[in-house]
């Protein structure tokens, strides 16, 4: 049993290496200024997109795999690629855009203003933001309490104007003795993504639920 526990360590450790070395040689053959630069998310979606690619070459030689031992092998090997990319894409947000404001714009509303959106963190997909809002009314339920919880819905758009991806909803839970009434700052959080899709990304718009809900029928 000791000699298969060490087997086990040794065999993580090489696929391990391997992962480090492999991404390490990719990332300097396309050194970090060849990689396209978003103005507002820098080469978050190059980089994601670089991953993906990888991750999806491993998976399809995993299935042309032809024994249990390749299978295994790529298996890890998958596994591995997709906890470097997130490390990756985390520290690339951490170097250079935690809490980097991202352009945004909403139709006005009664409800509420959105004052910032910045973004928090991200993974080889996708975007995790915050928006920091004022609310402009109380905000109740039917029964003339406080709601528990708020949301924001989203979409991104590119340069031109088209949506990219798919919308997403902002959201935030009501501290007890803390309601949404009008006044008061909250701290919206939600994500965007398929982040590879996002090379030409230009902004985030804030759309009604009406509208979030007509996309997300078609």
């Amino acid at each position: 049993m000791v000699h298969n526990s060490n087997n086990m360590k040794g065999n993580k450790k090489f696929f391990t290496w391997i992962i480090i070395f492999s991404l390490g040689l990719l990332m300097n053959n396309c050194g970090s200024s060849d990689i396209p630069n978003n103005d507002f998310l820098g080469q978050l979606p190059a980089l994601s997109d670089m991953y993906q690619s990888k991750i999806e070459k491993i998976e399809e030689r995993a299935k042309q795999a032809t024994n249990i031992n390749d299978a295994y092998k790529f298996e890890k090997i998958y596994k591995l690629t997709k906890e470097e990319a997130d490390v990756a894409m985390s520290e690339y947000v951490i170097e250079n855009l935690l809490n980097a404001p991202i352009p945004f714009d909403m139709d006005d509303n009664d409800i509420y203003e959105i004052i910032e959106v910045v973004i928090t963190e991200a993974h080889r997909s996708q975007l995790n933001i915050k928006g920091d809002a004022l609310i402009k009314k109380d905000i109740k339920n039917k029964y003339g309490g406080f709601k528990k919880y708020f949301f924001a819905y989203i979409k991104a758009i590119d340069i031109e104007g088209k949506m990219i991806g798919e919308p997403s909803v902002m959201s935030v839970s009501m501290r007890k003795g803390d309601p949404f009434i009008a006044g008061i700052r909250i701290s919206l959080t939600g994500s965007i993504g398929n982040l590879r899709d996002f090379g030409s990304f230009e902004k985030i718009l804030f759309i009604s639920k009406e509208e979030y809900d007509k996309i997300k029928s078609k």
